[in-house]
């Protein structure tokens, strides 16, 4: 015994040495102020450290090219190249743009900017002419104009994209109609939109000529400015799940008496356009933000004050007060964006603790509320991870350790030593040794796909899902500071479970599914919504298995999956919930064809309006029935802090048996 701790001892020793080396040569390399780079410097960052080797070719310039002008000149309908410009732009730079990358020079990408600027003024004039020709503006023909569809954009080449002379004029007289129509015929807003070109700065144009580069990298390989994304004091949040739907930031969830809710005016399904604190605001619409630095501009310290600049499910737009803080509902705290919860089924106690993302005081404030909830005695618990976007992989393994005594917890390969590297969870004693059930839907990505497929492939407790699998992020990504506060985030390796296998694609499978969540719904026949279906998304191999000891305290799934079918309480809840998703579905298909006739436009939105109330109704009548199943328990008081997927969860997990 002795002799096996000794060589545990220098194992561990020599990881931790290998570790150490490694952060040492990055930091050498990369953070000391005589190397720190900028933006020229990506290529040797990017040969260094990338999981691929990149060939910068003209083929890749050609597709950079059009990434960038497609980013530039990206006002849906309104088009502010005109073809000529395209055609003189690519006979300059079309195959170039390689050799520019390689030689730090990113000049060019100033000169079509200067172009487009001009084209900007030209388009004001256009539509001032237009505006004082009412002839042109007539509302009365049977046109139609559709919503521009994100996720097709780029399919589309040159042709599609930039129209003939005559053609831009008629989608130039279109799109001016349509923003008339829908802004009770205030075409200011049109303006003040294009005018937003003239405000970006040098450095912001190189930032898109870059990225336009790292879009064919990846998904997640992003040149970004620094913010608040990396502070990590203690922060408190708004009460709010939100979730990016093509790069926009959409109101997911509410929670009952957080910040949000208590303001009234925030809905789910808004679109958060910008954030407003200490008179400064931040413009977050569709500059690529991924889940977890939407969440950390979000939070901030408590009692501190923000505005959040929303666009509702009717168009119109607010700006709305919020203070951020903690507050407690029944049972139910929040602190820290970290949810502690207990339900009560008769004697029976299942403790819950809902997190958003993986910080790095994640873990010690989840150790806390651990450490309370055994206090109280419960008899189960539940790690509710749905809608959580990953974060730090440290963070993830602190967590592993409450929950596991010791072993393997992923592997990757090391990008500059080319060899596989462990991480493991080395604190032997278990925080919590009771049933364990985590609960994750088809937004849980990263960090959480790790939690969940570490503690399934050890047995260690049962993955319920609102989804069939997670989201299937198995890649990992480090973050470099560069000069003029630029942050460069790039993918570095694939990341595996104790068996090989890296979720990457195919996610973590659930145990159980309960019953298909909203989003999962809206993703099903239609390829999105999954890091497989992401542009340019890193294809990865299995690494081979470790030998490992299973942890063996979950050993009854058959009798758990007998046992939910015969409660047969969610048909109902499930029944409507479908109803909701096809009538949001063919909302989103009537705005492919908008009618711009006076009379016709608002026939058509009032069949929208008819269409969105049945689907509030049906929604409203999936929580009526959530509530009725959440009355079985008897600690319902007035307000319910829990849901029904965490209720059902709760059941379940009294059924673990070790």
């Amino acid at each position: 015994m002795i002799i096996y701790t000794i060589i545990k001892f220098l194992f561990i020793s020599y990881l931790i040495a290998v570790l150490f080396l490694f952060i040492l040569f990055i930091s050498a390399y990369f953070f000391l102020p005589q190397n720190k780079l900028g933006l020229g410097d990506i290529n040797k960052i990017i040969d260094t450290i990338y999981i691929n080797n990149i060939e910068l070719n003209d083929e890749l310039s050609s597709k950079i090219l059009f990434r960038f002008l497609t980013k530039l000149d990206k006002i849906d309908g309104l088009q502010l190249f005109t073809k000529d410009d395209i055609q003189e732009i690519k006979k300059k730079y079309n195959n170039i743009i390689d050799n520019n990358l390689k030689n730090k020079d990113l000049s060019f990408s100033k000169n079509i900017f200067n172009t487009l600027i001009n084209r900007v003024d030209d388009r004001i004039i256009e539509i001032n002419e237009i505006l004082n020709n009412q002839e042109l503006v007539n509302y009365t023909e049977n046109e139609y104009i559709s919503q521009n569809d994100e996720k097709k954009v780029y399919k589309k080449d040159y042709q599609e994209y930039w129209l003939e002379e005559e053609d831009r004029k008629k989608s130039l007289l279109k799109y001016i109609k349509y923003q008339s129509l829908i802004n009770s015929k205030d075409i200011l807003q049109i303006k003040y939109t294009i005018n937003l070109f003239k405000n970006y700065k040098k450095d912001k144009i190189k930032q898109m000529i870059i990225n336009s580069f790292l879009y064919y990298l990846d998904p997640h390989t992003k040149l970004l400015k620094y913010s608040k994304i990396f502070n990590n004091s203690s922060s408190y949040g708004l009460g709010i799940m939100v979730n990016i739907q093509d790069e926009l930031i959409v109101i997911q969830d509410i929670i009952k008496g957080g910040p949000a809710d208590n303001s009234g005016k925030i809905k789910i399904g808004d679109i958060i356009l910008s954030i407003v604190e200490k008179n400064k605001e931040i413009n977050i619409y569709g500059i690529g933000l991924d889940l977890n630095q939407v969440i950390n501009i979000i939070k901030g310290k408590k009692n501190t004050d923000i505005k959040l600049k929303v666009k509702h499910t009717d168009n119109s737009t607010e700006y709305v007060n919020i203070t951020r803080g903690v507050f407690i509902n029944n049972n139910s705290e929040i602190n820290n964006g970290i949810i502690r919860n207990i339900l009560h089924y008769d004697k029976k106690k299942i403790g819950i603790i809902k997190f958003n993302s993986f910080d790095t005081n994640t873990a010690t404030e989840i150790k806390k509320e651990l450490i309370e909830l055994k206090r109280l005695k419960i008899d189960g618990l539940i790690l509710d991870i749905r809608d959580n976007g990953g974060g730090l992989l440290t963070s993830v393994i602190e967590i592993l350790d409450m929950f596991i005594d010791t072993g393997i917890a992923l592997k990757y390969k090391d990008p500059l030593q080319n060899t596989i590297v462990t991480n493991n969870m080395n604190n032997p004693g278990k925080i919590y040794d009771g049933p364990l059930s985590i609960l994750v839907n088809s937004n849980s990505a990263s960090a959480s796909e790790v939690l969940a497929g570490v503690i399934q492939y050890y047995k260690r407790g049962i993955i319920i899902g609102t989804s069939d699998t997670t989201f299937g992020k198995g890649v990992i990504q480090a973050v470099i500071p560069l000069l003029n506060n630029n942050i460069f985030k790039l993918t570095t390796a694939s990341y595996h479970l104790p068996n090989g296998i890296t979720p990457q694609f195919e996610g973590i499978k659930c145990d159980l599914k309960i019953y298909d969540d909203i989003s999962s719904l809206l993703k099903k026949d239609d390829n999105y919504g999954y890091e497989k279906y992401l542009p340019n998304a890193t294809q990865t191999e299995n690494l081979k298995s470790s030998e490992i000891i299973f942890d063996n305290s979950f050993n009854n799934l058959d009798e758990i999956k007998k046992y939910y079918n015969s409660l047969k309480i969610i048909n109902e809840f499930q029944k409507l919930i479908k109803q909701h998703v096809i009538l949001l579905k063919e909302v989103s298909s009537k705005k492919q064809k908008i009618p711009l006739n006076q009379d016709k436009i608002k026939i058509y939105f009032d069949d929208i309006k008819i269409i969105e109330k049945k689907a509030i109704e049906a929604l409203n009548m999936a929580i009526k029935e959530e509530s009725n199943v959440l009355k079985i328990s008897d600690e319902i008081n007035n307000s319910i802090t829990y849901d029904i997927a965490q209720y059902i969860s709760g059941l379940i997990t009294l059924k673990i048996k070790k």
